[in-house]
């Protein structure tokens, strides 16, 4: 959302509306931009599991946003999600000004049947459906992540006219800035610390690596509630020498531990894009993961297999560190892949859609 607003704001006035803790990352992409943010109770990741203190931070948030007005009137109210946290504002703010509203889907939210997150998980959903029920009735037009998103939407009675397939970019500039270091890891992976990405299958698959390349080593980059009882799932595997948990890593340190990898490997079981997938791709690594229908636009220089098969994920990973050839070739396809994936045209793309609604 940042990086499109970082090009509209060249033709278009913005204010931006957010909690404290995105302030001084927003300021450094959008500098121009009228930034109002407020204070919240942020919590961190091993509270999140907390429904009631998630819930308290998240009714702070919409009370504090609500009350912040915008120094110009302005013509079209633009929410980051389509969740309650940011579509209840978002609406209120419409009304008072009669604007227009756009609403960006990354994904509606479903349950992963492995994993029982039990009161949370039903929380979610009934955010979920509440906020579905608002943008219908509510929005101008939905940007949706990918046509399954669509689809669904669609079959939940939106108007499909209303609806605008959107894309993610990639910082090629950024990626092409940062040198890249010798080989330390076999493989990589990058997401949010969270069952459904599928964080534990990485500690069967790099097990079974292992047996072929026992100095083999993994870093992992990223936080997320399950931190604390994945690093003790890593001791009790043993692999606390061959496995690397980096925590959060801003965008430069990210894109060198992927240039120090060979292999980006992500068992995520659900997914609306894959941002890091992309991104490790534009780094030259060639992509193991699971078949799931959000990298449908992705056809060279990953390997899509099928899902919760960690025997055949780890074959294909030993298959590649085994051949250098191929491993380098099928990177070279992943990095050309990525060129696709840029920024300026799809806010202009974007862009386009909303300078139509006003004019209509």
């Amino acid at each position: 959302m940042l990086r499109v607003l970082k090009n509209w704001s060249l033709q278009h006035n913005i204010s931006l509306i957010l909690p404290k803790i995105g302030y001084q990352t927003s300021k450094g992409i959008l500098p121009n931009v009228d930034l109002f943010y407020f204070s919240s109770y942020e919590q961190d990741d091993t509270e999140i599991k907390n429904v009631f203190r998630l819930l308290t931070s998240y009714f702070v948030r919409i009370i504090r946003s609500i009350l912040i007005s915008p120094k110009q009137h302005p013509d079209i109210i633009i929410t980051a999600s389509h969740l309650l946290y940011d579509i209840i504002p978002a609406i209120i703010i419409r009304r008072r000004y009669k604007s227009k509203l756009v609403v960006y889907n990354h994904g509606v939210w479903r349950p992963y049947r492995s994993y029982n997150e039990g009161l949370r998980s039903n929380l979610m959903l009934l955010n979920e459906k509440l906020s579905l029920f608002l943008c219908k009735r509510s929005a101008d037009i939905v940007f949706a992540i990918n046509a399954e998103t669509r689809d669904f939407l669609v079959h939940k009675g939106f108007n499909a006219s209303k609806i605008t397939l959107m894309r993610n970019g990639i910082e090629h500039e950024l990626i092409e800035s940062v040198r890249a270091g010798p080989k330390k890891y076999e493989a990589s992976f990058c997401g949010r610390l969270v069952k459904r990405k599928g964080i534990y299958d990485l500690l069967d698959i790099w097990n079974d690596v292992m047996k072929h390349f026992p100095e083999g080593k993994l870093v992992i980059i990223g936080k997320g509630e399950e931190l604390n009882d994945l690093r003790k799932a890593i001791d009790k595997y043993g692999l606390e020498k061959n496995i690397v948990l980096t925590g959060y890593a801003p965008d430069k340190e990210k894109i060198s531990f992927f240039k120090s990898s060979k292999v980006f490997v992500y068992p995520s079981y659900e997914e609306s894009w894959g941002i890091t997938v992309t991104e490790a791709m534009a780094c030259g690594l060639p992509v193991v993961c699971y078949n799931l229908s959000a990298f449908n636009f992705l056809s060279l220089g990953i390997v899509k297999l099928d899902i919760g098969n960690k025997k055949l994920m780890a074959d294909s990973i030993i298959n590649l560190l085994r051949d250098d050839n191929q491993r380098v070739e099928l990177g070279q396809s992943a990095k050309i892949e990525s060129k696709k994936l840029d920024w300026e045209e799809i806010s202009k793309d974007e862009l386009g859609v909303v300078t139509t609604l006003l004019k209509n």
